[in-house]
């Protein structure tokens, strides 16, 4: 897709149309105005495109000084899409090299205190070495399921299957009921919602050894149809939600004991790169319910 078909079907009457050229703008940012994304989503009334619409300003509008380095246009000023390229950019490589960087520092950190401290297995210091290197994990995983989606064709059923028989040790002595329809075809991101599942898997089962209403404790999946959405349950037979649920969705957040609570704002980032919605909720019967949902029919765009 080209600028021009892009800027016109934004206000195309045709759906696919303009949530095409929403994820154009949002994987361009630097070839679009704030202002025309702004007048765009107060128009749009679909929210799966709303969602596009709004990751695409939110990439799009931001306000920086300007680079010393930044190309001048022939009136010798630096353009809003010129200096926006220039900071998305920047901000990915920063990001990658802070990430690089720290994860290098702790592991020589790591090296020379088992090196040089008497009982270093059994330390503190080896703890709190732990806990940084999960949080840095974390904060990668983060940042790849707030990347560009790939959208394609697969069997969710089957994803699900691999994500539990990979973490089968970790669900030791847990019920899992796992009988939605098979095969269930979806399209979507395949590394996105193996993210979002597997967070949402690893928060269920801690919940549920925490504490459990049922022995052996249960975790139901389920999956369907609805209107033009898909969904993806997980339902545990734990203690729920303290507070309003959404509340966990924040990052750092959590209830659990030397815990990053990176897990469920991943899973959320992952869902909101293809314009999806992670929901937290209380089933009626107790427990928590985690809920996914995202537009039916996606093709792989990739501008």
């Amino acid at each position: 897709m080209d600028v021009e078909t892009a800027h016109a079907w934004l206000t195309s009457s045709v759906i696919k149309e303009r949530l095409k050229a929403a994820r154009f703008f949002s994987s361009n940012p630097a070839l679009i105005s704030a202002d025309a994304l702004r007048v765009a989503l107060h128009k749009e009334s679909v929210p799966w495109i709303t969602k596009a619409l709004t990751r695409a300003l939110e990439r799009a509008d931001i306000s920086v000084i300007r680079p010393t380095d930044a190309p001048e246009s022939p009136g010798g000023e630096v353009t809003n899409r010129v200096v926006r390229s220039i900071m998305a950019t920047a901000t990915e490589e920063v990001t990658g090299t802070i990430l690089h960087e720290f994860g290098t520092i702790v592991g020589e950190l790591n090296l020379k205190a088992s090196a040089e401290f008497v009982n270093f297995k059994d330390s503190q210091t080896q703890k709190l070495l732990l806990r940084l290197k999960e949080l840095l994990k974390a904060v990668r995983k983060l940042k790849e399921a707030s990347g560009s989606p790939t959208y394609s064709e697969f069997d969710l059923s089957e994803l699900v299957s691999q994500t539990l028989d990979d973490n089968l040790e970790i669900a030791e002595g847990i019920t899992i009921t796992n009988g939605s329809q098979r095969p269930f075809i979806v399209s979507a991101d395949r590394g996105s919602m193996y993210l979002a599942i597997i967070n949402g898997l690893r928060n269920a089962i801690e919940s549920v050894r925490a504490y459990s209403r049922k022995s052996p404790p249960e975790i139901l999946f389920a999956w369907g149809r609805a209107g033009d959405e898909n969904y993806f349950a997980i339902i545990d037979s734990g203690s729920g939600f303290k507070g309003n649920p959404q509340d966990a969705l924040r990052i750092g957040v959590t209830s659990k004991p030397n815990h990053t609570g990176y897990g469920l704002a991943t899973a959320a980032s992952a869902m909101k790169a293809m314009e999806g919605d992670l929901q937290l909720s209380n089933s009626l019967d107790g427990g928590a319910r985690f809920e996914l949902r995202w537009y039916r029919e996606n093709e792989d765009f990739n501008g």
